[in-house]
């Protein structure tokens, strides 16, 4: 066994000759095979789980898919995972895959290296099926919308994904937008400002739902009342504060605007420290919205106001579909779909 255990392709039959089985033992002990046909006592199954173990033998996934078996593994891409939406819906991934028996494999894809890798990858453990925050800019090229199509059964999480076939779970964040401005409106404010991290389709729909309330509404939005900045601005410690003071001093100083809607609850969080700093108060000289209820939500002063996305939802709708039509064979069951926000109203508004 101690030669064994350093080759470099350990096959089932060396499985079998250590552990003193059948090789139709260690193939049913292993991927399952023989359901029904095979009998294996607790105690040599426990054996040659050992010995697999020891031998450091993997099954051949790709191959057992080849030969119409699950593998039970899901995959899930990210091109940034300090994404807090990402971290949430990881959470949810995680627990809901695995109440279904379902191991689900990570990746972070932020270059056309890492993807081409992550999908060899997931292809080469034959997954069922593959989960992505595919709408994000790093996925738009068209090099890379061909690596993510050799993924089987590709769901968009929280967007709509430029790759071929792929089915989108997507947020209505036109709608959550539009939610906030009526709020904020109905509560006397009159200038209402929107902070957007890029030019991305998420944004895009933003704005577009910040103009459409701002019109059903009677009112006109000026330039000034839009904000784009950058992803990477959240991160960029330590001129943050610097960063959110000069936003202080433009929306709030120089064109007065008396609301805030931000991109996401931390970006919200440090508005909220900066307006402290100017000896502001949230929220009778600015009110502050925050997005995607995260949960530094609960923990600000005030507590923040903001638009809901409802995670939970969009995960276990992922996972099963995934799991529906993997283990019936059935692509038919996989339907792209919109979830509605709802707004949270906290302290902030």
């Amino acid at each position: 066994m101690a030669r064994l255990r350093h080759l470099s392709n350990v096959r089932m039959v060396d499985v079998a000759k250590a552990a003193g089985c059948s090789r139709a033992a260690v193939t049913h002990v292993l991927t399952g095979a023989g359901e029904g046909q095979i009998r294996v006592s607790d105690e040599k199954a426990r054996l040659i789980r050992k010995v697999a173990k020891q031998l450091n033998f993997h099954p051949n996934h790709a191959a057992q898919q080849l030969m119409g078996k699950q593998s039970m593994a899901l995959g899930l891409i990210s091109a940034n995972w300090r994404e807090p939406l990402h971290l949430r819906a990881f959470y949810w991934l995680q627990v809901l895959s695995a109440a279904r028996g379902y191991q689900l494999l990570t990746a972070q894809c932020a270059t056309l290296a890492e993807t081409q890798r992550t999908v060899q990858h997931f292809r080469s453990r034959g997954i069922d099926g593959a989960m992505a925050f595919a709408e994000g800019r790093e996925f738009h090229a068209p090099v890379v919308r061909e690596c993510l199509a050799q993924l089987p059964l590709l769901v968009s999480l929280f967007g709509r994904s430029c790759v071929p076939g792929a089915t989108s779970l997507e947020v209505d964040e036109a709608d959550g937008i539009r939610q906030a401005v009526e709020h904020l409106h109905a509560q006397g404010r009159r200038k209402i400002a929107l902070l957007l991290e890029e030019k991305s389709l998420s944004s895009t729909r933003r704005r577009n739902g910040f103009t459409r309330a701002h019109r059903e509404l009677g009112l006109k939005v000026k330039p000034e009342q839009i904000f784009i900045g950058t992803k990477t601005w959240l991160w960029s410690l330590p001129d943050l504060y610097e960063q959110v003071d000069a936003q202080v001093e433009r929306l709030v100083i120089q064109h007065r605007v008396d609301a805030v809607i931000a991109s996401n609850d931390y970006v919200a969080a440090f508005m909220l420290a900066g307006l402290a700093r100017r000896g502001l108060c949230v929220p009778r000289d600015v009110a502050v919205v925050g997005c995607e209820n995260d949960l530094v939500s609960h923990h600000t002063t005030p507590a923040l106001t903001t638009i809901n996305f409802p995670v939970h939802e969009v995960a276990e709708a992922a996972v099963g579909m995934l799991a529906a039509a993997a283990e019936r064979g059935n692509l038919e069951l996989l339907q792209s779909r919109a979830f509605k926000p709802t707004l949270l109203i906290r302290g902030t508004t």
